[in-house]
């Protein structure tokens, strides 16, 4: 006997739910390069003259390299300041979190021999970095605990008696913190990791994604030229992503219809030439 399954018709059937909800928002990255990135540069800088020239913390590389449109140096001091509402934040953008940096290096979209840095890792709060370690966790007031990872537009600047002559404290706006098993699921994911204190968390220059940084990249200031700033994130609808995969589809149909064309005409030109020659 057949069952009821069996017997349904198509005509039957009538949508009642979404097992999945359309997503109309989506989260791109794209390269921070040219005019922008020269903005992005001019007014860190103008911040660190103005609120900070007198700290350790931005005594390293932070360069704009008008030949390759691309802000070189970065220390998590820099992606905080460049994160700022005022500079990034004014434009819509911030720069990627840990996870967004591991999709774009999947899609081979990361230059090699450079570093990059994403966030901070706090393990906890012994050294290295102890005393920002203090700072940081005093301003969570208890929404926060170790182990801890922050995206820079989740944190900000202050004066403080640290051996950077500044210190690290969290906004009132978390959404960029994970902490407890989210983030030790983070630190597990990297190729390298230590077990103490606040760390960098970024890809370096051999394409290690770690939470560790060599001894000198202990230190949250250390900024080089070999260090890039050059990716950033925003929100995009659904109709500009499907305007975008149109043009992408477009952009294709065209260069496929030329190719076609090309050998069409090519294909008349042998055919004439062969004509020409029996006469």
């Amino acid at each position: 006997m057949e069952t009821q399954e069996q017997t349904t018709q198509a005509q039957d059937l009538t949508v009642v739910g979404a097992v999945q909800p359309i997503v109309e928002r989506f989260v791109v990255a794209e390269p921070l390069q040219g005019e922008r990135a020269e903005r992005v540069y001019e007014e860190v800088s103008k911040l660190i003259k103005d609120e900070f020239s007198k700290t350790r913390a931005f005594q390293g590389c932070w360069n704009y390299n008008a030949r390759t449109g691309q802000i070189e140096g970065s220390s998590i001091f820099h992606l905080i300041l460049a994160n700022d509402a005022k500079i990034l934040g004014s434009m819509g953008l911030r720069t990627p979190t840990y996870e967004e940096g591991r999709m774009l290096d999947s899609q081979q979209k990361l230059s090699e021999k450079v570093y990059r840095d994403f966030e901070i890792v706090g393990y906890d709060a012994g050294n290295p970095n102890a005393d920002i370690a203090e700072l940081i966790m005093n301003s969570a007031k208890g929404r926060v605990g170790f182990p801890f990872k922050a995206h820079p537009r989740a944190l900000k600047l202050g004066n403080a008696d640290t051996k950077y002559n500044v210190g690290i404290f969290f906004t009132d706006d978390l959404s960029g913190v994970v902490s407890g098993e989210r983030a030790k699921r983070t630190i597990d994911s990297c190729d390298y990791k230590e077990g103490s204190g606040v760390r960098r968390l970024g890809r370096d220059r051999g394409g290690n994604w770690n939470a560790n940084r060599d001894a000198d990249w202990d230190y949250l200031a250390g900024s080089g030229d070999d260090g890039l700033v050059d990716w950033v994130c925003r929100e995009a609808t659904r109709a500009e992503i499907e305007a975008l995969d149109a043009k992408v589809i477009e952009g294709h149909y065209q260069a496929n219809l030329n190719n076609a064309v090309r050998d069409l005409q090519s294909q008349r030109d042998r055919a004439f030439a062969v004509l020409r020659g029996k006469e």
